[in-house]
């Protein structure tokens, strides 16, 4: 079923507010630098080329925001790829270890940093630390 423009949660509707400033902004921006022969250049081109025209008045006020039109493609867009990040991830630390232990942990297989972790965690559960 496709999302309504109601439908979409406050995250995605925040992160649609976040780009649209972010847009504008960078619009205002090359507005700000733009040549104005360089672009009464390109108007021309865009003029002679009938397959090229630019767009009226008419047509630009009949635009609508792409949420509005089709927003389950918005919602896709808006969705992270790839693996959801971790509640508790995990952080990178440096450690000197003698050689003959990393040469007997990495012989262990796959997963030895995990198994390490696993080691180190029962320890400090023991009260140890």
């Amino acid at each position: 079923m496709p999302k309504t423009p109601e439908a979409f949660t406050p995250a995605e509707l925040s992160e649609l507010d976040r780009r649209r400033a972010a847009a504008r902004a960078k619009a205002r921006r090359l507005i700000e630098v733009a040549d104005p022969a360089a672009d009464a250049a390109v108007l021309a081109a865009a003029e002679s080329d009938p397959d090229a025209l630019p767009m009226t008045d008419a047509e630009l006020a009949r635009m609508r925001p792409a949420h509005e039109v089709h927003p389950e493609l918005v919602a896709a867009s808006l969705r992270r790829r790839g693996r959801p990040r971790s509640p508790s991830p995990k952080q990178q630390v440096t450690l000197r270890l003698d050689a003959d232990v990393i040469a007997a942990l990495r012989a262990s297989g796959a997963g030895w940093q995990v198994r390490v972790n696993d080691v180190l965690k029962r320890w400090l559960a023991r009260g140890v630390a």
